[in-house]
């Protein structure tokens, strides 16, 4: 019984030791690592030792009272009105009295502690699981003082996509801005704290450079106007693959993210050169091959492909339009 006991709380601590060395990636599925694997099935072999040790007592032992140990050649008598039963040990050799009423009930504690065993390794994976699946989404927060994304992929890269609208002497000035924010204390949070305070007209785009994700935000007091880029926006090619953007607005800055490859940025008005219909019609359309890099090296693509994110932003109104290609 002793030993029943302290091969359950081994086990027990070994699944328990086990659920502490899981870990959870954001947008990945939970990963083990090689001694969080070990742990967690360390409870395995336990149950093995624990039924063989209570097999082992049962045979040798058999009832409690009964003498262990001693060598017989033949059953023992049975008495009158008992309900015991001979049972030959593997060796063929030894034969040791084992009551029915013994046996079933080993082999009923027996089925009683596999069931705690197995709920309790159910209990210890089920919050990685959990976890998993409730990983808190990117996110940002925009002040005067600075911009924070968090949440982001760890050590990776995210592409921060801004434009800001400010009052000068009869008139106003508008900036965009676009930047890479480099995740490098593996926190899954950047900052941006600009030398000046950034404007109360402003708005602000975070795109996670590995995972797609993108969160927009906005100062406390600015209303934040937030829409999805039509699919009858995003216009096909002859090869039928989406080449080019038409809006009707007479000028729009654009983003484009394409998961682990890379991000461009464009800005086109009505009527002039980046306006590919040439027309002075309020309306514009951008061909994705004018795109300039963000880092000043990547080659802009010909088409738009599943998971890329289109960011527009109308550096009029600051309207944001956003839409991840696919989903």
């Amino acid at each position: 019984m002793k030993t029943r006991s302290l091969l359950f709380v081994a086990a027990l601590l070994a699944t328990l030791s086990a659920a502490g060395h899981l870990h959870v990636h954001h947008g990945t599925d939970p990963t083990v690592s090689g001694s969080s694997a070990r742990s967690l099935f360390a409870f395995v072999p336990a149950v093995a030792a624990m039924t063989a040790t209570r097999k082992r007592s049962l045979i040798e032992g058999g009832d409690a009272g009964q003498s262990q140990g001693k060598h017989a050649t033949e059953p023992r008598p049975e008495r009158a009105g008992s309900d015991r039963r001979y049972l030959p040990h593997q060796t063929g050799v030894f034969l040791f009295p084992v009551s029915c009423r013994t046996a079933r009930k080993f082999f009923e504690r027996e089925v009683v502690m596999l069931r705690m065993m197995v709920s309790i390794a159910v209990l210890a994976i089920l919050p990685i699981h959990i976890e998993a699946a409730t990983a808190a989404p990117l996110s940002i927060a925009v002040t005067a003082k600075g911009v924070t994304v968090s949440n982001a992929t760890k050590n990776g890269d995210v592409v921060l996509f801004s434009c800001s609208r400010y009052s000068k002497y009869r008139s106003i000035a508008v900036r965009p801005d676009v930047r890479v924010l480099r995740d490098d204390d593996g926190d899954g949070v950047v900052r941006f704290a600009p030398e000046a305070p950034i404007s109360l007209r402003s708005v602000w785009v975070a795109v996670d450079q590995i995972s797609g994700e993108t969160a927009a935000g906005a100062p406390p007091d600015f209303p934040l106007l937030l829409a999805p880029v039509g699919t009858d926006n995003l216009r096909k090619d002859v090869q039928g693959e989406i080449a080019s953007l038409a809006l009707a607005l007479p000028r729009i800055i654009v983003l484009l993210v394409s998961p682990g490859k890379g991000a461009w940025v464009l800005a086109s008005f009505d009527g002039e050169g980046s306006d590919r219909d040439s027309n002075k019609d309020g309306h514009v359309l951008l061909s994705f091959s004018d795109a300039k890099a963000v880092n000043g090296r990547d080659k802009p693509p010909n088409q738009v492909k599943n998971d890329d994110v289109v960011v527009a932003i109308d550096p009029g109104h600051l309207d944001v339009f956003i839409t991840q290609v696919g989903k």
